[in-house]
Order: C-alpha cells, then structure tokens, then sequence
C-alpha cells in the first residue's frame, strides 16, 4: 500500500472513530462512576449502562490504531526460489 493512502487512512479513522470514541468515553466513564443519567433512572442499571459505553468508546478508539498498524505494517519479501528442477543439496556433504 501507498505510503500516501495509508497516512490518509489512518488519519480518516483518526477523524471519524478515534475522536468521537473518546468522547463517548468520557461520557460512559462519567455515567458508570456518578451513577446519573437522564435516560435511566435506576443508578445500577445507570452503572451497567456507563460500563456498556465505556466498551463501545474503547473498540472505538481501537479502530484508528489497528488501522495505522496494518497501513504501515512491512510488508516482508516473498523468498525467491531458484529452479524447481535443481536437485536439493545433500545437508551432510558440507557444500
């Protein structure tokens, strides 16, 4: 892959997953520690829910980062192989 289009994937995934993803982090991890929400108003299930965001924020904030270690991972060469029809060299005879 192009160095180019891998800075610009990544940077994509940057934009629109890692910084949305920090931010319902920082909301899950606000509601599952105070407890208080608008939506629910039972404090544990208010608690379960925080966790519940707090886990969609974290596989969120993953995407940007397995993204630039796949882009910019190296490739390794692909072994060349002589002739097929070469005979294999005998290990013992020291050649």
């Amino acid at each position: 892959m192009e160095r180019r289009i891998a800075i610009l994937a990544t940077l994509a995934a940057t934009l629109l997953c890692g910084c949305p993803g920090l931010c319902i982090l920082a909301y899950g991890g606000n509601i599952a520690a105070t407890g208080r929400t608008d939506l629910i108003a039972d404090a544990s299930a208010a608690t379960w829910f925080g966790v519940l965001i707090v886990c969609a924020g974290c596989l969120s904030v993953l995407v940007p980062l397995i993204t630039g270690l796949v882009t910019f991972r190296r490739s390794q060469p692909e072994p060349q192989i002589k002739n097929v029809d070469d005979p294999i060299p005998d290990p013992l005879s020291g050649e």
